[in-house]
């Protein structure tokens, strides 16, 4: 029996048990949250919904969503994002499960490598596509069930409002309530110290973030292919003077499978080997 996060009364996010056998089939448990995007729109109470939580339907949103075996989550991940932008892209990076069939079937457009590329690799192709679908602003949020959809509006504001060209998510923002383990604080006290030149970012790790689409044409230059893709961009963003601001996030630890895909020793280690090329470079 596996987790699996799905949504509960439009905003929380709760744990559903999977149902006794061998295959994953989560159909059934998504069914009702589908019906929620097919059928008729109600144009007013779409419009009503976009007032509330601050939307500017005259700029195309899309959210991008890196995914590496993530057939547990990824289709509520992607319901639940849908109700905040107007376009969710997938890029499956080599997954050997169902992600990429289960993400067609909940509306995102499915981009997919051969072999698995990277996390950086994956957000570059996100990037260049929804470049040239037209985005005007971009989301990045990851596809294990950590980022919680309902706070996409958090980041989408300061960018509607021109506060900013990069919003990130922070799990370390004084109004967070984040219950991180105690050996992520340490390591990400030693990335952020690294990473930041001038810029103050106290959670350069997260991978929730809003970009403008002039930062994002910016961001397709990143080399990191690996999980290091986080910290050039901020290197990047310094760079070229972008507004970069941090707003809190909630992030969801227990019950996440396997919630990073490398020992955390080596995946510090590849992103300090990231800080200091990017910063030879930049």
């Amino acid at each position: 029996m596996e987790d699996l996060f799905i949504e509960e009364d439009y905003g929380k996010l709760r744990t559903a048990r999977e149902l006794e056998g061998k295959s994953l089939n989560i159909d059934h448990k998504i069914s009702a949250l589908h019906s929620t995007f097919t059928g008729d729109v109600d144009l007013d109470v779409l419009q009503a919904q976009d007032e509330k939580i601050g939307l500017d339907r005259n700029n195309l949103i899309i959210a991008c969503i890196p995914a590496l075996n993530e057939e547990r989550t990824i289709s509520s991940i992607i319901l639940l994002a849908r109700k905040y932008v107007d376009e969710v892209l997938v890029c499956d990076d080599g997954s050997s499960d169902n992600t990429s069939e289960l993400a067609k079937e909940t509306g995102a457009i499915v981009f997919e490598h051969s072999m698995s590329l990277g996390k950086g690799a994956s957000l570059k192709t996100l990037f260049k596509a929804a470049l040239k679908r037209g985005a005007e602003i971009i989301i990045t949020l990851d596809a294990d069930g950590q980022h919680n959809p309902c706070q996409i509006p958090d980041l989408l504001k300061p960018i509607i409002d021109k506060k900013a060209d990069i919003v990130i998510g922070s799990r370390y923002h004084k109004d967070s309530k984040n219950k991180a383990p105690l050996y992520r604080k340490f390591g990400a006290s030693i990335l952020n110290y690294l990473t930041n030149g001038k810029s103050n970012i106290k959670d350069t790790q997260s991978g929730f973030r809003a970009f403008s689409n002039r930062s994002v044409k910016e961001m397709i230059n990143v080399e990191a292919k690996g999980y290091g893709v986080e910290s050039e961009q901020i290197i990047i963003g310094s760079k070229k003077g972008f507004n970069m601001i941090e707003v809190p996030i909630d992030v969801i630890y227990k019950g996440i499978i396997k919630s990073s895909k490398k020992n955390p020793l080596t995946h510090g280690i590849e992103v300090i080997g990231t800080i200091i090329r990017a910063r030879a470079k930049n």
